[in-house]
């Protein structure tokens, strides 16, 4: 079983750093930006939660 894991993942190891990289980037400067505003300036009193489920779900698309 791990043979053939090996295999696959000699084979595709780019593809999964080049692509899945990216999205989990993005997501984790989202949370961090919604967890403490680093990046922008928070506009209102929302709650985290607002901003942080359409950043996952967004990420989550590009990563799919």
């Amino acid at each position: 079983m791990f043979g053939r894991l090996r295999h696959w993942w000699r084979k595709h190891w780019r593809d999964v750093i080049f692509d899945g990289a990216p999205p989990l980037l993005l997501l984790a400067l989202g949370i961090l930006d919604s967890l403490t505003g680093v990046f922008t300036e928070p506009i209102g009193e929302a709650p985290v939660i607002t901003s942080l489920i359409p950043g996952t779900i967004a990420c989550l698309a590009l990563l799919l």
